[in-house]
């Protein structure tokens, strides 16, 4: 379980500067499945719904997402989806998940 110290939404609103070109290029829902992926958050319900949240608030809340948007994904892992958590990986923002 992770405290509030460690939890990755607060430090990804802190850096979301350099979030903001992955947005740009990747779109909200690849850039919110790609941190739910690499935070490990994909399983939590609520650690997805700090994911739409993040994800409302870095578009200025033009669009609206929910916590379905970002939970596991069954399927095989998408491309694009692949090169997003890479650039994410290359950031260094968040710890790495062991």
């Amino acid at each position: 379980m992770q405290t509030q110290s460690d939890h990755p939404i607060p430090l990804l609103w802190q850096q979301r500067d350099q979030l903001k070109p992955l947005l740009e290029r990747y779109g909200p829902r690849v850039l919110g499945k790609a941190v739910a992926r690499f935070s490990d958050l994909e399983h939590s319900r609520t650690g997805c719904h700090q994911i739409a949240a993040l994800m409302m608030a870095l578009t200025d809340f033009q669009h609206l997402y929910d916590y379905l948007d970002f939970y596991i994904s069954l399927g095989p892992d998408d491309p694009t989806l692949a090169s997003c958590l890479k650039e994410l990986q290359s950031l260094s923002i968040l710890p790495v998940q062991q």
